[in-house]
């Protein structure tokens, strides 16, 4: 866990929709997702296309992988790094 890590201080934890997230609660952050397709859907769609600095998508099959980090790119994030386990992938995205 964050506590167990000594991280707490440094990282928010936060258990609430995507649909009741802020711009302002995603832009200019790090994001950790380990979410399904339609979890990552509600997050592009917080208004006003915020992009936070670094993101780490987990939990997806290639396919739907393609599609997600490519939306993230017309928001200008890039795939930094991309492995596979199986037929899941985790990906990391960083600035363009």
């Amino acid at each position: 866990s964050v506590r167990a890590s000594g991280l707490d201080a440094l990282v928010s934890v936060r258990h609430v929709g995507l649909h009741a997230l802020d711009p302002d609660e995603v832009a200019d952050r790090v994001v950790l997702a380990n979410a399904p397709r339609v979890a990552q859907d509600a997050l592009l769609a917080v208004p006003g296309n915020p992009a936070p600095t670094g993101l780490m998508l987990s939990g997806l099959q290639s396919g739907p992988m393609d599609e997600v980090a490519a939306r993230w790119g017309e928001r200008g994030l890039r795939v930094a790094r991309r492995d596979a386990v199986g037929r899941w992938e985790a990906a990391v995205l960083l600035p363009a």
